[in-house]
């Protein structure tokens, strides 16, 4: 164990990068979690020397870093001066598909798929900012795409086993390399899938909501322009693919499975404590610049109280359901007239099942809320002239009429969500065996699902003072607040996708 005060050895001068070095290299990166800034210990668990089919050597690592204790998994090189830097996991990669390595602490990390020629032909999908890295590559002469698993958190493990019994809803799975220590459970380092050409679900969106931003710039927009900047049409693929996901996780479940109920009463109790924290959390947190809502969250909370006195202790319950667990735009991906679905957040194998499918649509809703808040604070910051944080002040505290441009984003940031997730809703609902989706029509389980997933949001952004998003989460409060008491997040009636809302 190294002292996270420590000076940072960027320089060779052993024969293996320390945990002082690693971490000075990884703190800087996108990826790296903001908690982890100012580390209270690091520690090297594990690490073993690579050399790739075509020469390039290097160390692979984990590195353990608390708080928390979350391990690291990184791929460092030296250049020719000595100097230690991050370098991307492909010549590990191919050193490992090449032959077993075996590192220090006695661990085997071996390749298990479809064997190839060794190859340096991989292409960055993601930039490097997202949470494991994405390459483009060819595998035994298939297009493929080999993701490197940057935690060793399970999430690895966990994907790879619903991939593998979700097909074809999701990629096929080529390959992967474990890490199989000398005592203790193994991991997933990296894993190869079949490559999908299709564009991610938010593109065409994207291109639908500056449609409407850029004609609410000049002038509200009417009915009249709803069903096309809508996209009734992907929003039937996408929910007729999210039930088929849970209707095919449903028939490939194990058998044994645990799975208690999920009853209101808890829930909405445990969302009430949930809420109380948050409220502690705004409290702690540093203020952000203008006068933000106040008193949406403790009116939320009232309600929800309320709502919990209602629900008797064994009353509404539901049969925990698989989800994907992590459901946005990006992880949907339009292939060919289809929709197919990446990135599982859940083990289709877990012993328990804790949650429900239907969270996955309430993700989507969270998502699109975000999606158009992001969309149309940008509008506003290019058309007024101001930074990020000051367009999504600005948006956040507009009343939402048509008397400003930033009052005609406010509408627009709430009613064009709703309308695209309601032909979302309409599209499951229709494929969907009702069973699964009666708690569609209980706005009291809707707001659970809807605060949830809400509330998981807020925690993230208030620790880590992600403001633009601060703001955003006070918006999406404050409105849910103004719903009618009586129905905290209906369902959304509507005959052929055709619901109405003026922006």
């Amino acid at each position: 164990m190294c002292s996270a005060t420590a000076e940072p050895l960027l320089r060779r001068d052993a024969s293996a990068p320390d945990a002082a070095a690693a971490y000075a290299l990884a703190r800087p990166a996108r990826w790296f979690a903001q908690k982890h800034r100012a580390p209270t210990a690091l520690a090297i668990v594990d690490r073993c020397a690579y050399r790739a089919p075509w020469g390039e050597a290097g160390w692979w690592l984990l590195l353990q870093v608390e708080p928390g204790g979350t391990v690291y998994s990184l791929t460092l090189a030296a250049d020719a001066d000595g100097a230690w830097r991050l370098t991307d996991p492909a010549g590990f990669i191919e050193a490992v598909r090449a032959a077993p390595l075996f590192s220090e602490q006695g661990a085997a990390l071996q390749y298990k798929g479809a064997l190839g020629p060794a190859t340096r032909d991989y292409a960055l999908l993601d930039g490097g900012d997202s949470s494991n890295s994405l390459f483009r590559m060819t595998l035994a002469g298939e297009s493929a795409v080999a993701k490197f698993f940057r935690k060793l958190d399970g999430g690895g493990a966990d994907e790879v086993a619903t991939i593998a019994g979700l097909r074809p809803l999701m990629p096929a799975l080529f390959g992967r390399i474990d890490y199989r220590p000398a005592r203790g459970a193994s991991a997933v380092l990296a894993s190869f899938m079949e490559y999908i050409p299709g564009d991610a679900a938010y593109r065409p969106y994207q291109a639908a909501a500056r449609a409407v931003l850029a004609g609410l710039h000049r002038e509200a927009i009417g009915e009249s322009a709803d069903d096309d900047h809508a996209l009734p049409e992907i929003g039937a693929r996408i929910g007729g693919a999210v039930a088929a996901l849970h209707a095919l996780a449903e028939a490939r479940r194990p058998d044994g499975q645990e799975a208690p109920p999920l009853i209101l009463a808890d829930r909405l109790a445990a969302l009430v404590e949930r809420c109380e924290r948050l409220g502690a959390l705004i409290a702690e947190a540093p203020p952000l610049d203008g006068p933000a809502p106040a008193a949406a969250l403790p009116a939320i909370v009232a309600r929800l109280r309320a709502l919990a006195a209602r629900a008797e202790p064994g009353g509404s319950r539901l049969t925990p359901s698989f989800g994907h667990g992590d459901l946005h735009l990006s992880h949907i991906l339009l292939d060919d007239g289809a929709c197919r679905i990446i990135d599982p957040a859940r083990a289709l194998t877990a012993p328990r099942l804790e949650g429900h499918g239907l969270t996955d649509l309430f993700q989507l809703h969270r998502g699109f809320e975000c999606f158009a808040f992001d969309e149309a604070a940008t509008a506003i910051e290019r058309a007024e002239g101001l930074t990020r944080d000051e367009a999504a002040a600005r948006l956040a505290l507009a009343p939402a009429d048509g008397a400003s441009f930033a009052g005609r984003c406010k509408r627009f940031a709430f009613a064009w969500p709703a309308r695209v997730f309601a032909a979302i809703e309409h599209a499951y609902r229709a494929a969907i065996d009702p069973a699964s989706a009666a708690a569609l029509d209980e706005p009291a389980w809707r707001a659970v699902f809807y605060l949830e997933r809400l509330a998981h949001e807020m925690d993230y952004n208030l620790r880590y003072d992600r403001r633009f998003f601060r703001w955003c989460d006070l918006a999406s409060l404050d409105h849910f607040a103004r719903r009618p008491a009586a129905s905290p997040l209906e369902p959304r009636p509507i005959e052929g996708c055709a619901a109405h809302v003026v922006y």
